[in-house]
């Protein structure tokens, strides 16, 4: 089972204080990823998120992944969208080895954003490159807008070190929306702290609106 655990979109503002509910589900969803990759875990993560105006974001959301020998589970709060929960069932990793794999889901979503769909995750190495996809579209639901959101990211790991240096993407384009879709893009790295914890920094780009976001996690790979 890989377990992550994301801070990064519930929008708040310099002056702005979470209300009560929020900070529980927040508090909820800290003890129980905390509880999941203790027990479970193969890497578990925390990310913040800050523009570079007076004004900040932040987004706060769990992932947690299970591979197993027969299917592969997702299941995830406030990833997809605030206050929304997600679950996603797929195959195994079809591929013959590590230089390239894909899993196909399908699942739905619950909360603020309803919907269902499908969607995959991808990845491999050649070389000293690693890379990683994941793409998602939403049928949405009872009024709620149907969106499609790919992420991107393509790592070179410098030899010896165990340092990735490279960019990442992300694109969302909700079905309201009548222009360019909303793209970023920036360098981003991958940076080990000893033997288990990394540091991920990720500066982006909005090539619509020019905003820009910079975006770091700390992480722990647990041994196996």
């Amino acid at each position: 089972m890989t377990f992550f655990f994301f801070f990064a979109r519930v929008k708040t503002t310099n002056t702005a204080t979470p209300d009560l509910s929020t900070m529980t589900r927040i508090i909820t969803s800290v003890l129980l990823s905390l509880s999941f990759g203790l027990c479970f875990a193969q890497d578990l993560s925390m990310w913040t998120s800050k523009t570079t105006t007076q004004q900040s974001e932040m987004t706060y959301f769990m992932w947690v992944t299970h591979v197993g020998p027969k299917f592969t589970l997702d299941v995830r709060q406030g990833f997809d969208a605030p206050n929304t929960f997600g679950g996603y069932i797929g195959t195994t990793p079809i591929g013959k080895d590590s230089t390239f794999w894909i899993i196909p889901e399908i699942g739905g979503l619950i909360g603020d954003q309803k919907g269902f769909g499908p969607e995959l995750l991808a990845g491999g190495t050649n070389g000293r490159f690693r890379y990683f996809m994941f793409v998602q579209y939403v049928f949405g639901v009872e009024s709620c807008e149907s969106f499609f959101f790919t992420y991107d990211e393509i790592h070179y790991e410098l030899k010896s070190t165990g340092l990735r240096v490279g960019t990442a993407t992300q694109m969302f384009w909700g079905e309201s929306q009548t222009d360019f879709p909303g793209f970023d893009i920036g360098p981003q790295m991958k940076i080990p702290l000893g033997k288990s914890f990394y540091l991920k920094p990720w500066y982006t780009w909005n090539l619509e609106t020019g905003k820009q976001k910079f975006i770091t996690g700390l992480g722990y790979t647990f041994q196996q």
